[in-house]
């Protein structure tokens, strides 16, 4: 059996777990980005990718088509369709991703199989939509078609009073945000919150500015390699000032989830990509309920 993984970024957990999963039962599997589609319609019509036949898959699953305009996700739209009226098993099928997809379609779907769903209204008229807030007095506002909570406010009488902002990203700037405070300077996430609610960003430092007026201080984030969830396991390293975001003992860790953030008031990276050796060997992973230090590598 022959099949391929539609997605932007191989190297994504979720993109590694189909792939391991494929393997375990035997299944060739080919990653494949959408962006390198081409179609060719003469006496022998064909749909390629990435120099592969892909009427000669068995089955295509589809992780995700890519960010593009809106010609671009037709075309790749209608060749999943045209491939799976060949016979060929297109997971998930083209209209379940199209209806997912758009928050009318999604919400339509469910209101009509009567599961409980909030009033909704979707217009691209800016008075129509003025008419609805001021009926509503508070409602949600998010794009049509979007993904990782971005572009979503909660509106009182027509003012964003909250911005949705995605948890990787949050969660990512923390430490700069933390630098930002000490100097006095917003920081980035407050720029794009800013930037959301049109309002005027603060004034940023640049690197060279950071390395002169700062101490130095380094965040060290260790994530979960394995291909499958693993138990909670706490990283420690005696150079270390503290350790953050460590989960419960209870909570097993997803792929590419985080098993904690270590914090050093020094430097430890010359490059910005690699440890500094004596620090990397140093570095000790604790199991739940374990008396000695399970020694690894970065």
């Amino acid at each position: 059996m022959r099949a391929a993984i539609v997605v932007t970024d191989p190297s994504d957990w979720t993109a590694q777990a189909l792939l391991a999963s494929f393997s375990r039962k035997g299944i060739v599997a080919d990653f494949l980005n959408f962006k390198d589609l081409v179609a060719c319609i003469d006496d022998h019509p064909s749909l390629r990718c990435a120099g592969l036949d892909l009427t000669e898959m068995d089955a295509i699953l589809v992780r995700d088509l890519g960010r593009s305009g809106a010609s671009d996700v037709a075309f790749r739209f209608e060749t999943l369709m045209a491939l799976q009226e060949r016979g060929v098993d297109v997971i998930n099928p083209p209209p379940a991703i199209a209806r997912a997809a758009n928050k009318f379609a999604t919400s339509l779907a469910l209101q009509r199989a009567g599961v409980p769903t909030p009033r909704t209204a979707v217009t691209t008229s800016m008075e129509e939509a003025q008419a609805v807030l001021q009926n509503l007095g508070r409602a949600v506002s998010k794009p049509l078609f979007g993904f990782k909570g971005r572009e979503i406010f909660l509106l009182q009488d027509g003012i964003p009073i909250f911005t949705e902002v995605n948890a990787r990203f949050q969660g990512s700037t923390a430490l700069g945000a933390t630098l930002a405070a000490s100097v006095s300077h917003s920081d980035i996430l407050m720029d794009h919150l800013a930037a959301n609610l049109r309002l005027d960003r603060g004034t940023n430092l640049t690197l060279e500015d950071w390395l002169r007026e700062l101490d130095p201080v380094a965040h060290l984030v260790v994530h979960n390699k394995e291909a499958v969830p693993v138990n909670s396991i706490r990283p420690t390293h005696r150079r270390a000032t503290r350790v953050e975001l460590v989960p419960p003992d209870t909570v097993r860790v997803d792929p590419g989830g985080v098993l904690g953030r270590l914090v050093f008031n020094e430097q430890i990276t010359s490059s910005g990509y690699e440890l500094e050796v004596p620090l990397g060997a140093q570095l000790c992973l604790i199991e739940p309920g374990a008396e000695q230090l399970q020694h690894d590598s970065p």
